[in-house]
């Protein structure tokens, strides 16, 4: 469940990026738990299906996870600075028939939650390693769209949620800084980074 403060609420403790994209998303006026602008996404259902606030009133939501891992183990090449997301620039059907199976497993395992796979799927890191297949923010904005509608139509069920996965910033560096946050001296705005992403 999302650690960030309600309004109000002292941000001091909460590390800098954790700070700023709370401030962006007050900014927006964007809930983290809103269907049109956030970091959960939810798939048209019927209406047995709780909105994703209340159902965590309630419940744990099982997550899916370690989706680059599996794919590797699936046989997908993903060495490759777009990580997970490089299967869905190729578009082989053939990969994302295994992502498909993939996300129906680990539904199969309990996972009433799965995560799109953009975890490294920033706007910088398309633009730099995307072979100029993404290099404006319409592009990108219909590249987010293809992976969303994909993965709505192909793996998520009506009863499950969607949620979205924004990587840290560190993951754009290639340099494994997102386990470090070792980011440099260089002042980053990270409002601006994540902005297309959200």
């Amino acid at each position: 469940m999302c650690s960030f403060p309600v309004p109000g609420e002292t941000i001091e403790k909460k590390p800098f990026f954790a700070q700023c994209l709370y401030e962006y998303i007050l900014e927006e006026k964007c809930s983290l738990l809103s269907v049109e602008k956030s970091v959960f996404y939810s798939q048209p259902s019927n209406m047995s299906k709780l909105p994703i606030a209340e159902y965590l009133k309630r419940n744990v939501l099982v997550l899916d996870g370690g989706q680059g891992t599996e794919m590797e183990r699936r046989g997908l090449d993903v060495m490759h600075p777009l990580w997970s997301t490089l299967p869905f620039m190729k578009k082989n059907p053939a990969h994302l028939k295994r992502i498909q199976e993939m996300y129906h497993d680990f539904s199969g395992s309990g996972a009433r939650a799965l995560a799109t796979i953009t975890y490294k799927a920033s706007f910088v890191n398309l633009k730099q390693y995307s072979d100029g297949e993404v290099a404006t923010q319409q592009q990108y904005e219909q590249f987010l769209n293809d992976v969303i509608g994909f993965t709505c139509e192909k793996c998520v069920s009506d009863d499950q949620y969607l949620i979205g996965s924004v990587g840290p910033y560190g993951a754009c560096l290639c340099n494994g800084a997102e386990y470090t946050g070792d980011y440099g001296s260089e002042k980053i705005d990270f409002k601006q980074y994540f902005k297309p992403q959200l």
